[in-house]
């Protein structure tokens, strides 16, 4: 599996390793920042390089990429690998909020599953 995100799987939960078991081992590749400012096209040269980075990691073997990071660019990534039957998944999370004894916000989210990309 390689995590295409800003998440490295060296920080994941127990239970987001024991999902992410099934894929193989984790290969950890930055997503990378998006320019606000940038457009589509700029965004998809960035697509098409990430995309030959990914290919030449995975030479011949199988890989399923965790596309997780700015939507623009993650919904190019996902169509073209998809063009290429490279099978993308994203995490699921339960989102717990919860105030602390100084009325600030604390916001964690529990990891609950991976799940496939569908175009």
């Amino acid at each position: 599996m390689l995590n295409l995100s800003n998440h490295p799987s060296a920080l994941w939960s127990d239970t987001q390793h024991d999902a992410a078991s099934g894929y193989g081992d984790i290969i950890d590749m930055p997503f990378p920042s998006v320019d606000p400012q940038a457009d589509e096209a700029a965004l998809s040269v960035l697509a098409d390089d990430i995309v030959c980075q990914i290919c030449d990691r995975a030479g011949d073997e199988a890989v399923t990429v965790h596309v997780m990071g700015e939507m623009g660019l993650t919904m190019m990534l996902v169509y073209r690998l998809g063009e290429k039957d490279i099978p993308c998944i994203y995490s699921t999370t339960n989102r717990i909020v919860e105030m602390d004894s100084d009325g600030n916000k604390v916001v964690t989210f529990s990891f609950v599953r991976f799940r496939r990309y569908r175009l």
